[in-house]
């Protein structure tokens, strides 16, 4: 996961101090990886506890943490950047709409991938491997995702539970036991159905994987034993839930497929069998 891309996703929850921070972070690169705590607290008039602080907020152990992440980031083109804040224009003809989706979209891909944490991935799907039951939670717009990976899971022999109605969608909890795992879905992590079910998973000591925005101070995140994030999206008209959807799919395919790689065996069979279920429907 990036530093930069931490230090942009979580740009507006920042305070006045940590804001002078993240800009000399992001304007001055080579300094910061030059400097102790100390000489960068001189140049930004905070203090070198701030700087450890700031360094925790980002989900860091500490400074030396964070400039080591910070020394392997790449550096974006200032171009790519402001393209990002590209509105849809109602004068916009149809080849101009779609250049910019499809820059949206391969922005946000990119993002999503750059917030990765990949020991993190590997956790969460061996927790899913290792459990009797799958149960996501997810309403609304999450609801498609939740569905599409419930449907997945399903055909390679996964137990897995999950309904759009929020009623029969808690109902199915009642019986949670700790060898059972919960996938929440929420990107503002304040869903109430969905923090709901998360709560009561962590009452019986069902492990909780969220999927949502990143954001460490959101309740979801407070909860959930295993947190994949995705961007946070523009505050302005734009393309938000487009883009969290994607940002989404991104994540839930790759539990999908790390589910399927490690039980390989188990996986093909179980997409064989229910393919003939359906080709037996259609004939």
């Amino acid at each position: 996961m990036s530093c930069t891309t931490r230090i942009r996703e979580l740009y507006d929850s920042f305070s006045e101090t940590e804001l002078k921070i993240a800009d000399f972070i992001l304007d001055n690169r080579e300094s910061v990886l030059d400097s102790s705590t100390h000489e960068l607290a001189d140049l930004t008039k905070t203090s070198a506890s701030s700087w450890v602080r700031f360094s925790k907020k980002l989900g860091y152990k500490g400074f030396t943490a964070l400039k080591v992440d910070l020394a392997s980031d790449t550096v974006e083109k200032p171009e790519e950047n402001q393209l990002m804040n590209v509105f849809i224009d109602a004068g916009d003809s149809f080849e101009v709409l779609t250049k910019k989706v499809q820059y949206i979209s391969m922005s946000i891909m990119e993002k999503t991938y750059n917030l990765l944490n990949i020991k993190l991935m590997s956790e969460a799907v061996d927790a899913i491997n290792k459990s009797n039951r799958i149960f996501i939670i997810g309403i609304g717009g999450s609801a498609i995702m939740c569905n599409d990976l419930m449907q997945k899971l399903s055909r390679i022999g996964r137990t897995v539970f999950f309904h759009d109605d929020s009623h029969i969608l808690l109902a199915q909890l009642a019986n949670l036991t700790p060898d059972d795992i919960v996938i929440a879905v929420s990107y503002s992590g304040k869903t109430d159905v969905v923090l709901y079910a998360a709560e009561k998973a962590k009452e019986v000591g069902t492990p909780v994987i969220a999927i949502t925005k990143y954001d460490v101070k959101t309740s979801l995140s407070q909860i959930a034993d295993f947190n994949l994030y995705i961007p946070v999206e523009e505050t302005n008209l734009r393309l938000g839930t487009i883009s969290s959807r994607n940002a989404t799919f991104v994540i839930t395919d790759l539990l999908y497929y790390g589910v399927a790689k490690d039980n390989f065996d188990d996986t093909l069979q179980s997409l064989v069998a229910s393919r003939k279920i359906i080709d037996n429907l259609k004939q």
